[in-house]
This record gives C-alpha cells, structure tokens and sequence, in this order.
C-alpha cells in the first residue's frame, strides 16, 4: 500500500524534511485500530503508538525520527501533528471530490467547485482510493489466499451497507452544505425487514401497513460496496479436509454517496479483485438495488469481468419481462419459446396475487388457500423449465451465444418442428402454436438463433428462476453478504455504522480509515475459521458454526416454504 500511494505525493520541495513515512503512517493506523478491537482508527492514537508505545528501532526502521524519549504535550502535539498532515497530503491524492472538508459551504460555490474540477483527476483519484482500500484488506486475506487461488471457485455476492459520518446532517434544500461536503442521507425502509431501522411515519400513502413497515432506518454518511466470499466447498486443490468451506471474507470494497451509481460501485470492487489482485470469478449475488441499474454500468461489465449473475426479481419485474431476437421471450431472466403456455408465464405473478386474495380471507380459509398457491407455483415453475431455449456451445469473445428451439433439443412437441414429433425425451409436451401477423418466428423457422450480450441483459441470468439450482446460489451468497454486514456492524468490536470510530471528515478519509475496520474484520474472521480446523493432528480449538440446511428447492417467492418438497427434489434447468 506504502508503495501505491508515495510516488502521488510531493517530496524533496523546499519545505522541511517529513519526520514520518508513509509506510510508518499506516503502520501506526494499523495498530491502532487492532489495538482497539477494530472500533476505533484515531489518527492520535496511531501517534502515541508510533512514538512511545513501540521500540526504537522499529521507529528508526518506519522512519519516524526526532521523537524525544519521554512523551510530554508539546511532544506528542508535534507528533500528531506529523501524522494528520501526513494523513492530510494521502487522502488528497485519494480524493474525488475537489470540496474542502471541516466547513461549511455555500452550494452555489460548492456546485461551482465541481464544475471547475477535471473529471479525469476525479477518475484518478477514485481509482487510486479503490486500489489502497483493496489492499489494505488483501493484507488482512494473506492467511486464506492460498486455499482461496487454490481452491475457491469464485462464488461470492455484492451489497451495499451504509456508515455514518463524523458531520452532523444537513437538509438537502438548505443553503450551505455539511462539514463533510461529499456525504448524503441513507434512508431505508421496513419492508427491507432491516433489525438497525427506527419508527418512520410510513410511506404517506394513505394505505393501513404494519408497525413493522413504518420502520424507517437514516443516517449521513456514505455507502460501501463490498464482496463477500460465499462459502461454496472449497475443491481437494486446496489442501484442506474434505467438505471445509472458506470464511466468509470481504474481499473488496467501494465507497460512494448513498444510492449514488450502486452497479458501478460494485463493478469497481469486482475488477479490483479479479483483474489486479487475480481472484477467480464464479457464480455473482446481487439484490434488486443492482439488478436495477442500467445494464451498460453493472450487468454487462459483471459479465465481461467473468461472473454468472444470480438475481431476484421485484414484483413489478415478474413474467415476461421483454421480447428477445427471432421471437424468443425472456422469462424471469431465461430465454423461452415463445409459445410457452400463458398460465406457464404468469405463475409467479399468479403467486402473488393468489397470496393476496389469500390474506383477505377468513382465518380458516388463508391457510389453506395459501398452501393451494405455493403448490401451484412450485409445479409451474417446473413444468415451464421444457419450455427454455437450449444453449448451442459457449459464448464467443464478445459474448454472443447460439441458443436452440426446445422442440430441437426434444423437450417439447411442436408441429412446425415435424422431426420433434418423432424424437422428443418421453413426457414432452406437446405445442399448439397460434399463427401470427407478422408469418412463422426466426426461431420457429430455424434450428437455432444467435442472441448477443445486449439483448435481455437487465434480467438476464443462466440458473432459471425459482429452481433448486438457482436457490442454492442465491440464497447462499445473500446470507453470506448479510452475515458480513453484521459481522463488521457488531457492537462489541468493529461496529462500522458509528462514526465515532473514524473521526475525520471527506470521502477518501472515510474509505481509508473504514478499510483498517473491514480488515480487522477479515481477520477476526479468519482467525475463527482457524480455529475449527484441526491443527496438526489435533482436535479443533473451536466447534465450526451451525448452518442452517432448509430442504433444497423449498424456497417459494416472499418467503413461504413447500413442505411437500423433500430434501432430494432434483434440480431443473442447467
């Protein structure tokens, strides 16, 4: 890290010699925040710790001269003030913002600041604080790296998780700005059935909801991206006892204003951990808040960087969600034959509103009419997995793919495909294709099509929907992301949300100082992980956590479980 960051700085001026290196610096906000269970990164404390509290020769070896041997208060004065302008000359190489922090400003100059800022000294700049945060926490991953480049196939999910900041909030209409210029209001929701939110006055709707939806969660500060390992079996390869899995680790991050371009915020944490520090790209998790983007800043680039997405879909997403090349329809994220029967389209949708007639229902007839809806589902779900296209070989260097029609893969009878009559896999159902306006579809006139990246690419994802395959991925790498927000939001040791831990203000200070907890973080975590392996021969230190294993393929939309399925449900789709 010492090494990214000092050729950006300015040395051998006219001005004093520094008495501190950049390397001596990072090592003191290190210590300081292991020192303090990762609840505090304090640029004082890191000063004490780097004058008095380690050996002189360490000192001389970080580069931190002229520290008299007793610590008095014009001593230690001295020495912090070394530090914060040290820290002060890093996090303005590292900032994207041109604002000055620790006062008020006027928005029209604010507004006038960024204006006359160069966008590409803005981009260098991000890019640089998403490569020293990252490699702060790759020096916490050095423990697991091995088993992980060895052994992990690249499984793992995105969320964003929001952090106060050390300014009081100002109204977004008011005249000046906070004393931290670049921050913004979080504000979330019950519905997200978040545990951090507080009682809100509702949605303003008019509408009767819960105590619980009127929740609402806000705070100032920023909002930062992060990946997290889900915890897949890790392959033989990597030395480990059968079945072990990797601890959930955060393996990147970045930080931006709250709701502020969440899909290219995540697609910069990914490429720093894929293309720069060489970590393997699998199976991706994102949550509508990514889903939602605009598929130029987080779908195409997600999959050009080499991950498969997994999404969930909101509820007015549902269905077919939009036409695809030669006739195809995109459903739910898969392509499908076009004349896949309607109640076969629409059972998702079907789900919901059959739930809600349910609840509007006697108390002993919900029940009952709820169990009826959740069989419905979970049967069309299957019975429409005949009706995908069939993927033709890989996809090319630009990402394009040939896909066949279900009747020339044999999992449906259709009679524009005549020799699907005669060879067809047993049980396949047979088609009733209603003429169009416009003659028979490419697809249906053809044996396959070619479908590029761009088509479909908002929803687009290769699991069908709903199917034990696509639950298994989905659920696995969203609780994992979850777990690790909480992990790092625990009270009792790093607890990120509270300002109090990083008391400086701007963006790139923020990052930095966040990136110390999120590592102490990994490494409370490793150290966990380690601790329930054996250990040469000997029994583990520390019982392995509990994990929950619900019957695979159980999961129905909103969270009502199947309880006809059994544990050995096959899966469907590819």
């Amino acid at each position: 890290m010492a090494d990214l960051l000092t050729p950006h700085l300015h040395s051998g001026g006219p001005g004093p010699e520094r008495k501190i290196t950049v390397l001596g610096l990072l090592v003191g906000l290190h210590l300081a925040c292991a020192g303090s269970g990762g609840q505090r990164v304090h640029l004082a404390e890191a000063a004490r710790i780097l004058g008095w509290w380690i050996p002189a020769q360490a000192r001389e070896r970080l580069g931190i001269t002229d520290v008299p041997a007793v610590e008095t208060a014009s001593a230690f004065e001295a020495l912090e003030g070394r530090v914060r302008r040290l820290f002060h000359d890093i996090e303005t190489v590292c900032d994207p913002s041109p604002l000055p922090k620790n006062r008020r400003l006027d928005r029209e100059e604010a507004q006038r600041l960024r204006d006359a800022d160069a966008p590409e000294r803005a981009e260098r700049a991000r890019q640089l604080l998403t490569a020293v945060c990252n490699q702060i926490l790759e020096a916490s991953l050095t423990p697991v790296r091995p088993c992980l480049t060895a052994g992990w196939a690249g499984s793992c999910a995105v969320d964003g998780t929001a952090f106060a900041t050390f300014a009081r909030g100002v109204k977004t209409t008011g005249a000046l700005t906070a004393t931290d210029p670049d921050a913004g209001w979080y504000v979330r929701d019950g519905d997200h059935h978040d545990p951090d939110t507080l009682p809100g006055s509702g949605s303003g709707s008019g509408k009767k909801r819960s105590r619980r939806s009127r929740r609402v969660k806000m705070l100032f500060g920023y909002e930062t991206t992060l990946e997290i390992v889900a915890p897949t079996v890790l392959h033989p390869a990597a030395g480990l006892p059968a079945g072990t899995r990797p601890p959930a680790v955060i393996l990147a991050m970045s930080t931006n204003v709250p709701g502020a371009d969440p899909g290219g915020g995540a697609v910069r944490a990914l490429a720093d951990a894929t293309c720069r520090r060489g970590y393997p790209a699998g199976t991706l998790a994102a949550d509508w808040a990514f889903n939602n983007s605009v598929p130029e800043t987080f779908q195409l680039p997600v999959r050009e960087l080499g991950f498969t997405p997994v999404y969930d879909y909101p509820r007015d997403a549902l269905g077919v969600q939009e036409p695809g090349p030669g006739g195809a329809s995109l459903l739910e994220g898969s392509w499908t034959c076009p004349h896949t029967p309607a109640e076969l389209k629409d059972a998702t949708p079907a789900l919901h509103r059959q739930i809600d007639a349910a609840g509007e229902l006697g108390s002993a007839d919900a029940p009952k009419a709820r169990e009826q809806a959740r069989e419905d589902w979970v049967e069309r779900i299957t019975a429409r997995q005949d009706f995908l296209l069939a993927p033709k070989g890989a996809a090319d260097a630009d990402g394009y793919r040939r896909w066949r029609c279900p009747a020339e893969a044999g999992t449906v009878r259709c009679p524009l495909k005549p020799r699907s009559l005669e060879h067809y896999r047993a049980g396949a159902p047979l088609l009733d294709p209603e003429p169009g306006p416009g003659g028979t579809l490419k697809l249906c006139a053809q044996g396959s099509i070619t479908i590029g990246p761009e088509a479909g690419s908002k929803h687009w994802q290769p699991l069908p929907f709903g199917t034990p395959a696509w639950q298994q991925a989905y659920h696995l790498g969203r609780s994992s992301v979850e777990g690790g927000n909480g992990h790092a939001k625990d009270g009792a040791f790093e607890n990120i949300a509270d300002a109090r831990g990083r008391r400086v203000r701007g963006h790139a200070a923020q990052s930095i100082l966040l990136a110390f907890q999120l590592a102490h973080a990994n490494t409370r975590k490793i150290t966990n992980w380690k601790a329930a392996l054996p250990q040469n021969g000997r029994e583990p230190t520390r019982r392995p956590p509990r994990r929950k294993k619900p019957p695979n393929g159980s999961w129905t939309p909103r969270g009502y479980t199947h309880p006809t399925l059994s544990p050995d449900t096959p899966p469907h789709g590819p």
